[in-house]
């Protein structure tokens, strides 16, 4: 049965310690006791690490004991080798390291394993294995940055590219967030029934329309819901007329049904919207969409309705663990997380700061962009602008690694369909737009989503 060890891989990593002692801090931040397979090879390192961390200096007369015998160090110091060949030494010896610890969890995992535990045990066991294929790294040097910027330079004027990050189709706001980046956490926050959903599926459909693998978690609305919206928007069919069958009786509806059907079974999306149960559960689950599936951009709807496995009790705190989870995932995962989020009562009615949005605190700290969604509630109400379209303002308020602006759209409530229209704004005085209601023009700018 395969050990999954290599001796020599460790005495020669040993070997590079005891002819360059300073090469230990920077094998240390690599490599853990743990690593070396070998006990006579772990007690000789820890030996090592305690002397340098006493004395600074390694005496290897002072390494021999009961354990390491003197001919055996030798054969450790005789090892010759260039101590640049340290970091191949560490790499293969985490990889063996990393295999032995998954050999022995799921060896565990299958003594363990019953029906009525099998889907806990299984969550536990993706984040396990998440932990794992995680390597230790060291920092980087000015050397090492450059030669990775410049070829970041390179790359982006050769692929002569507009945004550092993904295309949604809405070419304002992603001139503004300079794209949909990886690497990047986003939240959208607005009061309840403002259209956050709906904005997250336009820039849902708007991804995959680039190609972009989208996977959402929707802890809101069934998948069957948001299929609705999809197709409503995507057909220009108010929603209600899908859900209804009106669309049955004519063969125009039923030419635009089927068309946006045929285009929306293309995309590359994928939507959960049962079995998640906690923030542990998400977790795996969005692991599972980036690593195996290639998820590039997650969207979860919403950030409130994540429960927490094991609860501090204080909404706010765990709040907290919650989006510094999200925010260290996108760049382990090296995807776009995109996060709705609501704001509190003392939002109604005014223009949207990110201090109105519920544990704030938190989510401005980690969030790397906030956008907040803005338009004039009393037109909602008014009978005579059912048929038309609101404008509602995108206010970047935060965008750590760019600038922050409002982008101006139009909403149509009846096909849940976001458009950017420059010229129009949610902050215009609300009297005036009930005097004079707003009717879509066909051509301005419109992205059929």
């Amino acid at each position: 049965m395969e050990t999954f060890s290599n001796n020599d891989w460790e005495k020669c990593l040993l070997s590079i310690i005891l002819l360059d002692n300073n090469m230990l801090e920077i094998i240390r931040g690599r490599i853990d006791k743990e690593v070396f397979f070998n006990p006579v090879n772990r007690h000789l390192y820890q030996k090592i690490c305690s002397q340098w961390d006493a004395n600074r200096i390694v005496d290897p007369s002072k390494l021999i004991d009961d354990k390491v015998k003197a001919d055996y160090l030798a054969s450790v110091s005789g090892c010759e080798l260039s101590t640049s060949a340290w970091e191949s030494y560490a790499n293969n010896l985490n990889k063996l390291y990393r295999a032995r610890q998954l050999k022995v969890k799921l060896a565990e995992a299958s003594q363990k394993v019953t029906s009525e535990n099998a889907t806990d045990l299984a969550t536990e066991l993706q984040l396990i294995l998440a932990e794992l294929s995680v390597s230790k790294k060291d920092g980087y040097t000015m050397k090492d940055l450059a030669v990775i910027n410049a070829e970041q330079v390179d790359q982006a004027y050769k692929s002569k590219v507009i945004y550092t990050g993904y295309e949604c189709g809405f070419e304002t706001l992603d001139g503004v967030i300079d794209g949909w980046n990886k690497d990047t956490m986003y939240v959208i926050g607005a009061r309840p029934s403002i259209g956050k959903t709906a904005f997250a599926l336009s820039i849902l459909s708007g991804l995959a329309k680039k190609n972009v693998k989208v996977s959402m978690f929707s802890l809101e609305m069934s998948a069957d819901s948001l299929y609705n919206r999809l197709v409503a928007a995507q057909s220009n069919i108010p929603m209600w007329q899908i859900k209804k069958g009106v669309i049955g009786t004519d063969r125009n509806l039923i030419a635009k049904y089927m068309n946006a059907s045929n285009i929306l079974s293309e995309l590359p999306i994928r939507i959960f919207d049962t079995d998640i149960d906690n923030d542990k559960v998400l977790y795996s689950k969005i692991r599972y969409e980036a690593r195996i599936k290639g998820a590039q951009v997650v969207i979860i709807d919403h950030l409130g309705l994540i429960e927490v496995s094991d609860s501090s009790g204080q909404r706010y705190v765990d709040v907290g663990r919650i989006t510094k989870t999200l925010h260290k995932m996108a760049r382990e995962l090296h995807i776009c997380i995109v996060v709705l989020a609501q704001c509190g009562r003392e939002a109604e009615g005014k223009k949207p700061n990110i201090a109105l949005l519920r544990e704030s605190g938190n989510i401005e700290q980690d969030a790397d962009v906030i956008m907040l969604l803005h338009r004039q509630r009393e037109l909602d109400d008014v009978k005579e602008n059912q048929n038309a379209d609101f404008p509602t303002d995108i206010i970047v308020a935060k965008n750590r690694d760019g600038g922050t602006g409002t982008v101006t759209f139009g909403f149509k409530p009846l096909t849940m369909k976001f458009y950017e229209d420059p010229n129009r704004s949610a902050m215009t005085d609300g009297e005036e737009q009930k005097k004079k209601p707003y009717v879509q023009q066909e051509n301005a700018n419109e992205i059929p989503y």
